[in-house]
């Protein structure tokens, strides 16, 4: 039983990297709710970038390349050490 939900998720790689991205946005976002209360003096920028553009961006960037594209174009999804690269890169 287990080993079909993980089957499935990296036959479907959306379904790792969306949510996966989601929880970057939500991260990214969060970092503004101490600047809107004034407890910080400064608002950390990089940081904010850093988990936008190489986190929600890039996953869902990735989630659709790795899903979407394979489907269009009829040919294989991408393979588990494929998925596993993008998910260090990130």
């Amino acid at each position: 039983m287990m080993n079909k939900i993980i089957l499935r998720h990296f036959s479907e790689p959306y379904r790792l990297f969306f949510p996966l991205g989601i929880f970057f946005l939500l991260w990214g976002s969060m970092l503004w709710l101490p600047k809107i209360w004034g407890s910080l003096e400064s608002y950390p920028v990089f940081l904010h970038r850093y988990l936008m553009l190489n986190g929600f961006v890039a996953s869902f960037i990735g989630g659709f390349l790795m899903t979407a594209a394979p489907r269009f174009s009829q040919t294989e999804s991408a393979r588990f050490v494929e998925i596993l690269l993008f998910l260090l890169v990130i």
